[in-house]
């Protein structure tokens, strides 16, 4: 289910270029807002408001449209899941789980087990490539560069007084 999410965010959903993109275009709308509105220029204003909409229903539809996918790929993966497993309803763990106990805890417990283990692959997978480049480790944090730099004291405005 989460592989199948990021496939159709990366065919139908918004990219980080194109969200940089629209990003952009937001701020260059912000601005010519600011400056028309400083300038009384109403129907600018008014023009630049749909702009605005306009910018902000391409982005929705491109977050929207996967995500309404994935739910109704849901709903018919939990009906087809419930019609077969219907007779183990309960049972099936020795502890409950949002009160129950059967298929549902099962699944919910599996679904959080492979995300958490999908995102882990994926963070070590980015950290090995950051590994190649110390300098975004660096910027990161991560690596401390030495210098020959000696820090005589931490705290120069300290006062030893007897």
């Amino acid at each position: 289910m989460v592989s199948f999410g990021l496939i159709l965010n990366k065919l139908l959903g918004i990219n980080p270029e194109s969200a940089k993109e629209i990003q952009e275009q937001a701020k260059q709308l912000q601005d010519r807002m600011r400056t028309a509105q400083t300038l009384g220029d109403f129907q600018m204003m008014r023009q630049l408001q749909q702009e605005s909409m306009q910018l902000t229903r391409q982005m929705m539809s491109k977050q929207f449209l996967p995500q309404c996918i994935r739910l109704i790929l849901f709903l018919i993966i939990f009906y087809v899941i419930g019609f077969i497993y219907a007779n183990y309803e309960s049972g099936l763990l020795p502890f409950k789980i949002f009160n129950n106990d059967g298929w549902f805890s099962i699944y919910l417990i599996f679904s959080i087990a492979f995300s958490l283990l999908f995102s882990l692959i994926k963070r070590i997978y980015k950290y090995k490539q950051e590994m190649d480049d110390p300098w975004k480790l660096n910027k990161m944090g991560l690596i401390k560069l030495y210098t020959n730099k000696t820090i005589v004291d931490e705290n120069p405005l300290k006062l030893d007084l007897p």
